[in-house]
């Protein structure tokens, strides 16, 4: 049974009886200025980020009192996807286990692309809102509706709202779920170890830390090359 309906005009999704996703109102955050561009795929995958959300990372980044460019490096290891190109979607990820530990039930589920992930959180919803909240990470920042407290709102299900809306609230999400968690000092310090170690997990140390390590190095070259990464 279709647990969701995918109206017309203004409104993407409807889930249950009263959630209600509509069309990001800021689905890019895009610096001032003309694009950077990189020669390697990895300088390009670098820009890219940069070109879509420069503007959201630069200003989470002085808020919290980082490099810009220490900031792109974290955000681009760490960082998912916003938006389902297809649909427009927030892309979520569906963990059926924190939803059975939170509301005692199980629903079918299974992967297969966005589309499978929203049905078997829509199956969720139908049974707990709360615990199907919780139980799926969210856009760029991949934060877990259970995180919801590490952000400016007052609820999952507004936090989740507010991704929908806006790139910018994603972004903002990541650096709060960070400073939350007393990690900033590490990137501001550069001790990747120190923040896969807590972020990661102490199990995926040596592949993230040598990950963050690259991706700064990258970026430093292309400054040299005459990109600008602080606005």
């Amino acid at each position: 049974q279709e647990m969701f309906s995918l109206p017309a005009q203004d409104v993407l999704l409807e889930v249950g009886d009263d959630l209600v996703f509509e069309p990001s109102e800021t689905p890019v955050s895009e610096p001032p200025g003309p694009e950077i561009v990189g020669r390697t795929s990895e300088e390009k995958r670098i820009c890219r980020l940069w070109n879509r959300y420069g503007k959201a990372i630069d200003q989470q980044a002085r808020a919290n009192g980082l490099t810009t460019k220490s900031a792109l490096a974290v955000f681009f290891v760490e960082s998912g996807t916003a938006y389902d190109p297809a649909t427009g979607l927030l892309i979520i990820r569906y963990e059926p286990h924190i939803f059975r530990r939170r509301s005692g039930r199980d629903v079918p589920w299974k992967r297969g692309g966005q589309r499978q992930e929203w049905l078997s959180f829509a199956r969720a919803y139908d049974v707990d809102k709360e615990a199907a909240l919780a139980s799926c990470s969210y856009g760029l920042p991949q934060l877990m509706g259970f995180n919801w407290e590490v952000t400016v709102h007052e609820s999952a299900r507004d936090m989740v709202l507010a991704f929908q809306r806006s790139c910018e609230e994603q972004i903002a999400g990541f650096f709060g779920f960070v400073e939350t968690n007393h990690l900033l000092r590490f990137i501001e310090a550069k001790d990747w170890r120190a923040f896969t170690r807590r972020y990661n997990g102490p199990g995926n140390v040596d592949v993230y830390s040598g990950r963050l390590v690259r991706a700064l190095k990258v970026i430093e070259s292309l400054e040299q090359d005459g990109a600008v990464f602080a606005l």
